[in-house]
């Protein structure tokens, strides 16, 4: 049984497995879809056919995202914590929501010919909802056991900042395939090392994005406003800011870094993938 069921985590809720949640990255999302939004383009060029460009910018209250979906729907949301939506006391998360997205950087120009939707991308309830995630930041400690594993984000979830998601979810995909299909053709493999192989590299790869949205969150140039100051206070904590430097290079651009794990090393290089289905 693999489960796939995302933040739903449906195995380890169900069966209570132990989950490690990650407090200095549990912030807020407040989100929705625009109609009719502006393109960011590099250099001011003009995008391709099928060309669209995601678009980050921190503010003063977090951090903003410009994703669009396709060439008239675009996912726009706001990225704080719980502290700062009490400190700003806006009337309802919708306002401040739709005063930080259009008053932001950049962003604001992209948004001034478009219409708010609202909470989906069909329109969902309507141009007064709102979308809302929170305290999404966590791993659960034990990925797998006899006859079970979990994949993508019923395994762990770390920050949209860095658009790991989907990095994580096919690695671990991938991990939970080569497993299963050398435990069908090497039925001699050590099933306990095997296990712990694929919980230990799913651990290290998660750390390693961890860290590297500490670096990010750390490294703000808005670090003089009160939410960043809090932020660096929360990871100082928590020895965020010892971290110096990682390469990022690979990891943005959807590599995963090096796994060290001794054990995740020797069985998973072991690991026979999956072949094709044979042609009919």
């Amino acid at each position: 049984m693999v489960d796939a069921t995302g933040q739903a985590r449906l195995l380890s809720r169900l069966w209570r497995l132990p989950t490690h949640r990650h407090p200095d990255m549990n912030n807020l999302a407040i989100y929705g879809y625009w109609q009719g939004a502006g393109h960011h383009t590099e250099d001011g060029t003009a995008e391709g056919q099928d060309e669209r460009w995601a678009l980050v910018v921190t503010t003063d209250l977090g951090w903003v995202w410009h994703i669009p979906l396709d060439a008239e729907t675009t996912s726009v949301g706001l990225v704080t914590n719980h502290e700062t939506v009490q400190r700003c006391g806006a009337a309802s998360l919708r306002d401040l929501y739709i005063d930080a997205v259009r008053s932001t950087r950049g962003i604001d120009a992209l948004l001034a010919p478009a219409n708010f939707l609202g909470d989906r991308p069909d329109g969902g309830r309507g141009p007064t909802a709102v979308a809302v995630a929170r305290d999404w930041s966590y791993r659960v400690e034990t990925r797998c056991g006899p006859g079970w594993f979990l994949a993508g984000d019923a395994a762990a979830f770390v920050d949209p900042v860095l658009s790991s998601g989907l990095t994580l979810a096919a690695n671990s995909a991938s991990m939970v395939a080569n497993a299963i299909t050398t435990l069908w053709r090497r039925p001699e493999t050590d099933r306990a090392l095997l296990q712990q192989s694929v919980s230990e590299a799913g651990r290290d790869l998660s750390a390693a994005y961890h860290r590297m949205a500490q670096v990010w969150y750390a490294r703000n140039l808005r670090a003089d406003t009160w939410h960043w100051q809090a932020r660096q206070e929360l990871l100082r904590t928590s020895g965020g800011l010892r971290i110096v430097a990682i390469n990022h290079l690979p990891m943005v651009s959807g590599s995963p870094p090096r796994v060290e794990s001794g054990v995740a090393g020797r069985v998973l290089s072991l690991a026979a993938a999956p072949s094709p289905p044979e042609p009919a």
